[in-house]
């Protein structure tokens, strides 16, 4: 295992390069001047002050030049001064990644602590009214974009029970304490709300189809005939084999979560790491996008490095080699 996991690790180096170049190459190779923004607020500018600023930012040579000075400067975890914050991409996604984190991580663990046991729950009602209204359910909120449902609650949640439609905390407030805990546990419910539901909703159908055609197989059939008990039967020698195809989706819900927090996190105003990624490309702020984008795919890696150790311990006929 522990051979394994190295040499996946060394695997993501030529893996990371790679993404980082076509990335680097697809935003240098966007339509438009990143300096656009800042020429248009300053219309004295001199040519010598714009060469200054494309000094600071990275933005002078070709592109292979920018791609390793940019690639140079990653490495020691400097992706460069971002255009829209005037600071350091790394001071700036090290604010709002925490709070990406708590957003998402929250939605995650309570989608995943619901779904899968009301999912098998569910398939031992299968074809009764409980679970058509399950299922209605999940399909509804599978359907709906995130940023509708984001939409319907601040048009008409909100307003019924007092919630707080934007930010991560009141505008203006010096909160401290226990006061500043619960201004953010107020504001995070709508959005925590939203995430949760939309997650729950998908990995619940597939607990429950992963359960039924489990349910189904000859050894449980067997197991019944031979008197075990129907909660021996469903938690002992069912779930466990219902896991092994949910691993996948499981672990894969967090990256899931943090890309689908993109719209959720600008419908709310929510200060994390989707709503700045959001802004960048509104500004062309190449080098804040290139570390939102590197975050996400490191994010990505890691969790498929995860599923594959959680399925060697799930399913034991599985070996890594």
């Amino acid at each position: 295992m522990k051979q394994y996991i190295i040499r996946r690790l060394l695997l993501f180096i030529p893996i990371i390069f790679g993404i980082s170049f076509i990335l680097f190459f697809l935003y240098v190779s966007s339509p438009g001047d990143p300096l656009s923004g800042i020429i248009s607020t300053q219309p004295g500018i001199t040519a010598e002050r714009i060469e200054e600023l494309r000094v600071l930012y990275g933005l002078d040579g070709n592109i292979f030049e920018r791609y390793f000075n940019w690639l140079k400067n990653a490495i020691k975890f400097d992706f460069g001064v971002s255009l829209t914050f005037k600071e350091s991409v790394s001071s700036v996604l090290g604010v709002y990644i925490w709070n990406s984190f708590y957003l998402n991580v929250l939605s995650f663990l309570f989608s995943i602590f619901v779904s899968i046991p009301l999912g098998i729950y569910i398939s031992t009602k299968h074809g009764k009214a409980l679970d058509k209204c399950v299922l209605t359910f999940s399909l509804l909120f599978t359907s709906l974009p995130t940023f509708v449902l984001g939409i319907i609650a601040i048009k008409y949640i909100a307003p019924v029970l007092g919630l707080p439609i934007i930010g991560m905390t009141t505008i203006g407030s010096n909160y401290t304490g226990f006061a500043y805990i619960k201004d953010v546990l107020v504001h995070t419910i709508l959005p925590f709300a939203i995430l949760s539901l939309f997650s729950l909703a998908g990995t619940l159908r597939v607990v429950k189809t992963s359960m039924l055609e489990i349910i189904k197989q000859d050894y449980i059939r067997t197991a019944r005939a031979k008197g075990v008990s129907e909660k021996a039967v469903i938690y002992k020698h069912a779930f466990r084999n219902a896991l092994i195809p949910l691993i996948p989706i499981i672990v894969g819900g967090i990256v899931v979560l943090f890309s689908g927090s993109i719209i959720i996190e600008q419908v709310f105003g929510w200060p994390g790491v989707g709503n700045i990624t959001y802004q960048a490309i509104l500004n062309r702020d190449y080098p804040l996008l290139m570390g939102a984008a590197m975050f996400y795919a490191v994010l990505t890696i890691f969790s498929n490095l995860l599923t594959d150790i959680i399925y060697a311990v799930a399913d034991p006929r599985i070996r890594l080699k």
